[in-house]
């Protein structure tokens, strides 16, 4: 706002290593952009996108060895001159089209950010970041009284646990667990985990509803698993997605270290195993 921006790009100060995993910005010592590029693989490149040390004092931070500016993605727009811009353009993506058309004859300054965020674009950066909040001390803190963190009133019953050993993991509401194991995992809403089952560094995304006894009786007589994990399972570096339906014996387990892999009810990114949402894994099935 001191600056009379049209446009405000939130950055966040990254090292030379990172630089080809963002779209990278150049400014000037007083916080105007002057340039943009989406992941930079040359290194001459790289290397013309370095800012001033100066930079960091105009914004009162510590460099700590960081050379670049990466756009976190958040931009904030006159109004009249967004109007402007989506009438005149027929360009649709912003990051990689409208903000470097604007560099040519738009006010576009840096706002710089030191705080937490993390880029999720990649399957291995949303499992990470969910790891990390399951640490003592997480770099980010859901339980800052003067900052709350608002999220959907889903009003479900606290989570029921039954002779189970849990250790560093985040157990949402309404969940239920039956002698299982959880260790350093994400267990989401309404998720259901039958007796002898262990789960390590996952993300059970859980359900968008109960299973009535009607429901599970009807599951039995068709040789179908009830919804989430069975009996005797081992999930580990897994994300599954909701309304999963997990059978007895199963093991998640990566068994041939694939880091890349398509299967008929499953992916593969990064190492992790992927269950699409709704998915039906029967028993005693090894991946």
């Amino acid at each position: 706002r001191d600056m009379d921006a049209d446009i405000t790009i939130a950055v966040k100060p990254i090292y030379d290593r990172e630089a080809s995993e963002f779209g990278i910005l150049k400014a000037d010592t007083k916080g105007w952009i002057t340039e943009f590029h989406e992941k930079p693989k040359e290194p001459e490149i790289i290397d013309q996108f370095k800012i001033s040390p100066e930079l960091f004092n105009v914004f009162n931070l510590e460099p700590k060895g960081r050379t670049h500016i990466a756009s976190m993605g958040i931009y904030l727009f006159k109004k009249e001159v967004l109007f402007e811009i989506l009438e005149k353009s027929t360009e649709e993506d912003f990051g990689k089209e409208v903000i470097p058309g604007a560099l040519k004859d738009r006010k576009v300054a840096a706002f710089f950010f030191d705080g937490y965020w993390e880029d999720i674009g990649t399957m291995r950066a949303f499992f990470e970041a969910h790891m990390e909040l399951t640490k003592p001390v997480p770099s980010f803190n859901f339980y800052d009284e003067e900052h709350p963190f608002y999220t959907r009133s889903r009003f479900l019953p606290a989570s029921k646990i039954y002779n189970c050993q849990i250790n560093q993991s985040i157990i949402a509401e309404g969940s239920i667990l039956l002698g299982s194991i959880i260790e350093h995992s994400v267990i989401g809403i309404r998720s259901f985990i039958e007796e002898g089952t262990y789960v390590q560094r996952s993300v059970i995304m859980g359900n968008t509803r109960y299973e009535t006894i009607k429901e599970r009786n009807r599951n039995k007589q068709k040789g179908e698993p009830n919804l989430g994990l069975g009996n005797n399972c081992i999930i580990r570096n897994t994300i599954i997605d909701l309304d999963c339906k997990i059978g007895n014996n199963v093991q998640l387990i990566n068994k041939d270290n694939k880091t890349y892999e398509e299967g008929e009810n499953y992916v593969i990114r990064d190492g992790i195993i992927i269950l699409p949402k709704g998915t039906i894994l029967p028993d005693n099935t090894i991946i």
